[in-house]
């Protein structure tokens, strides 16, 4: 994924702009930035994580959480 900095600035200085990929259980659900195309994974809790791994395929991780 090449990196373009007018979204990188832009999400560092606003925060990234997410939206619902899918819910992979009650508790999980998965988001991408609209503005830099990163992937997350929101918690039950409201914790917001970063995925750099493999973010294709989450279900391993979601496993793990």
């Amino acid at each position: 994924m090449k990196s373009n900095l007018a979204t990188n600035l832009h999400c560092s200085a606003f925060g990234h702009n997410y939206f619902l990929v899918n819910k992979l259980n009650n508790n999980i659900s998965s988001l991408v930035c609209k503005c830099c195309k990163k992937h997350f994974i929101s918690k039950a809790n409201g914790e917001i994580l970063s995925i750099s791994i493999g973010h294709n395929n989450v279900t391993p991780l979601v496993e793990y959480l």
